[in-house]
């Protein structure tokens, strides 16, 4: 008698094959099972095809896949605005800076919208010959009723017109009506700095221009192999925006939110608690301790070294933080703080330290962790505070950094790799719009050390470099972990989301100097391939 044993098979969605996909440490694959979104089975393809039946079938042609990137710190919102915005990132000079936004305006206004305010963002003096802040002159004689609002690229700083000033009643009769406006001889520059930004409400565009913005963003992301957003600090008012968008599935990349310090967001989520949407997250309050460094605002121990006597800016009060950090733990937020300063760090340890047990997993963050003094090293792995950084701005600041802080204290900036003997977990992002949204450039500027133009040979604080799997972790795995999103995403694991980035080069084993020219051929975003476009 013969018996014949009659096995049916598993019936899934996907099956991705004649690929090499990265899973950990040289470890690869070659074909990738995926079903209701999630990741079912992974390894080889006869493996695979002897266990299930697919629904569809791609062949990969060998690219190479990734987890999925996730940047752990940007602005996602603020990147819509910019794309609405006069980019002004090119400028030389005040002159030229002008030119950039009468330039774009005029092309603007072909397009037949309408603007109640002119905005534009990137300027940056450290970039101009003169290294002089701007003012308003041109832009009064230019724009005379027009507001007009210019963001510094780091987000510290803003340049207003007259007409601006009038409308947000920073200016009547000729006179500041706050002593936050910056005045020089009597007159006001224009220029507001830091906490005098808060003056100024953020741009509104009218919602139908913003949700196609925010769309084009989105798609931006994807075709640059992002999966996975965290957006560094957005008020109620925007956050509740979203929400409605990712309600209707206007809007599909998922975003982990940080709520700003105002107190609409305190009244708000203290009382209404998370958003925790599957693709839509708010679980986190931003904080601000202190300035940028480019702006001499982050708050140093001793005096800056291009500024006699200066020190930069403490934004907050000791034990008001403390009262907020309490408020939001309470509620189970997680607390982000903005540090660049050594001394703003050492603070905000401080201010954990009230508040946070040893051995937590709550997962408080010290966002661009620019400038830690060695003595504050060990408080992250006292407290489980997590150093997220965000490695090209080493690259972009290394031309004038140590004229602000001196040679020994730089050694203290720009950290990576010592961050690992005090944290196994290193969250990197962009801070985009600020910098490059590629992450490609963020996992060039880890491991290299070097700018686009590849400089220095040699690298900038070489010793800080990461490895291409410390680069890729912090990029995914970690970046997940900071924001309590580990057991969905950021590895290449049976049961988490299939959030894949497929390249059509090698990116743990290519020479530096290619990552670059790296094409990405596809994205998928919560088990969806989201971008597509064909190898040359």
């Amino acid at each position: 008698m013969l018996f014949i044993s009659c096995t049916k098979k598993q019936e899934v969605d996907t099956l991705l094959f004649n690929a090499n996909i990265y899973l950990a440490n040289q470890v690869w694959a070659d074909a990738l099972a995926i079903h209701e979104g999630k990741i079912v089975a992974v390894g080889l393809e006869n493996d695979l095809r002897s266990t299930y039946v697919f629904t569809e079938q791609e062949d990969l042609n060998a690219a190479y896949v990734y987890p999925g990137f996730n940047d752990a710190h940007c602005h996602f919102t603020g990147l819509a605005l910019v794309l609405m915005s006069a980019d002004l990132r090119s400028s030389s000079d005040q002159d030229h800076m002008v030119d950039l936004l009468i330039n774009w305006y005029t092309e603007f206004k072909k397009e037949g919208k309408e603007l109640d305010r002119l905005d534009g963002w990137g300027w940056d003096q450290n970039m101009w010959s003169s290294k002089e802040m701007p003012n308003r002159l041109q832009l009064d004689s230019l724009f005379p009723t027009m507001p007009v609002v210019l963001r510094r690229i780091d987000g510290h700083a803003l340049l207003l017109n007259e007409a601006a000033m009038k409308e947000y009643g920073l200016l009547i009769d000729g006179m500041p009506t706050s002593e936050l406006l910056e005045v020089k001889e009597g007159w006001v520059t224009g220029i507001l700095n830091e906490n005098a930004q808060n003056l100024v409400p953020p741009a509104r565009p009218k919602p139908e221009y913003y949700l196609e913005s925010l769309q084009q963003a989105e798609q931006l992301c994807f075709s640059l192999g992002i999966t996975r957003l965290t957006d560094a600090g957005l008020d109620t008012n925007e956050l509740l925006m979203l929400d409605r968008f990712y309600s209707k599935n206007a809007l599909k990349i998922p975003l982990y939110c940080m709520a700003s310090d105002v107190e609409s967001s305190f009244s708000y989520f203290l009382k209404n608690g998370k958003i925790d949407r599957e693709n839509f997250k708010v679980q986190a309050f931003k904080f601000y301790y202190d300035g940028a460094l480019g702006s001499r605002g982050a708050l140093l121990s001793k005096p800056y070294s291009d500024k006699e006597g200066h020190y930069g800016y403490s934004l907050q009060a000791m034990e008001e933080f403390v009262a907020k950090l309490d408020k939001i733990d309470r509620a189970g937020f997680q607390a982000c703080v903005h540090s660049i300063g050594d001394s703003s760090a050492h603070a905000a340890f401080l201010a954990f330290g009230r508040i946070l047990e040893p051995g937590n997993d709550k997962r408080w963050r010290i966002e661009h962790s620019q400038v830690i003094a060695d003595r504050d090293l060990p408080y992250f792995k006292s407290l489980s505070v997590l150093p997220s950084i965000q490695p090209t701005h080493a690259t972009s600041d290394m031309s004038w950094a140590e004229s602000r802080l001196g040679k020994e204290r730089l050694e203290w900036a720009y950290r990576a790799k010592s961050f690992l003997n005090f944290s196994p977990v290193l969250p990197l992002g962009t801070d985009f719009p600020v910098e490059g949204i590629n992450p490609m450039m963020t996992f060039y500027a880890a491991v290299s050390r070097r700018n686009s133009d590849g400089e220095p040979v040699d690298g900038f604080r070489i010793s800080e470099a990461l490895s291409r799997e410390e680069a890729l972790k912090g990029m995914t795995l970690d970046a997940a972990f900071a924001s309590f999103q580990e057991d969905e995403t950021g590895s290449i694991t049976v049961g988490k989301f299939a959030d894949l980035t497929v390249l059509d080069i090698d990116i743990m084993n290519c020479n530096l100097q290619d990552l670059a020219e790296a094409k990405v051929l596809q994205t998928w975003s919560l088990g969806s391939r989201v971008f597509e476009q064909k190898p040359e």
